[in-house]
């Protein structure tokens, strides 16, 4: 895990549009992670990245060294990928996960949530359900008796900072677009004050992810 208290970071690094944009031109594919890592500490690896096979997962780790530490997505269900397949990859990924995001897309049953058990006994886990209500997370994991090892994403909304309370790692998932140096600093004052002695990790979602507001994310961080 990083000494940094805040690593900051994008959703995915495979953004058609930055091959203009952010990377150099003519820099090989196979280098863009490599690239991205010199300025950015983390990632999000989505999971319609583990499609590209155990080739694609070797090639990241070649042509990178320490950077970047990645969070692992994991859906239930994903189209062509096996719960093995899925467990297969991050341990190829070894050290250099820093955890795994469960995105979810209604409420997991009971055979799921023995999978995020399994995976929290191993990595630090966090879930992710946009479309979940206020606390209803919360209730999920007390319930299963999870609330002290598993987090829960959050996604900036003032009304869900209880989120914050759960779980060995504190990952913020929020939309790039439409954020100002004030509500970024509000962002992130206010995961550090929730913080306690946990690794804070957030990353910038878009189609793709506006840079400008990363790099500004990055410079406050330093600020606070």
């Amino acid at each position: 895990m990083s000494d940094a208290a805040v690593l900051i970071g994008t959703c995915g690094w495979q953004y058609p549009q930055w091959n203009t944009s952010y990377y150099p031109e003519g820099l090989p594919a196979d280098w863009r992670l490599a690239f991205y890592g010199n300025e950015y500490p983390v990632v999000l690896l989505p999971a319609s990245y583990w499609s590209q096979g155990r080739e694609a997962i070797n090639s990241w780790l070649e042509e990178t060294a320490e950077r970047p530490e990645f969070i692992c997505e994991w859906v239930f269900g994903a189209e062509g990928l096996g719960q093995d397949s899925l467990r297969d990859g991050i341990a190829e990924l070894a050290e250099r996960v820093l955890g795994i995001m469960v995105t979810l897309q209604a409420q997991p049953d009971a055979t799921q949530l023995q999978e995020i058990a399994r995976l929290a006994a191993d990595y630090p886990v966090c879930l992710d359900w946009p479309e979940a209500e206020p606390g209803q997370l919360h209730a999920l994991l007390s319930q299963a008796g999870l609330a002290k090892t598993v987090g829960i994403c959050w996604r900036g909304e003032a009304e869900n900072v209880a989120q914050l309370d759960s779980g060995r790692l504190l990952v913020a998932r929020v939309p790039s677009e439409g954020q100002t140096p004030r509500s970024l600093r509000s962002l992130l004052e206010t995961l550090i004050t929730n913080a306690s002695d946990r690794q804070v990790v957030v990353l910038f979602d878009g189609n793709p992810p506006d840079l400008e507001i990363v790099d500004q994310a990055e410079v406050i961080v330093n600020l606070l």
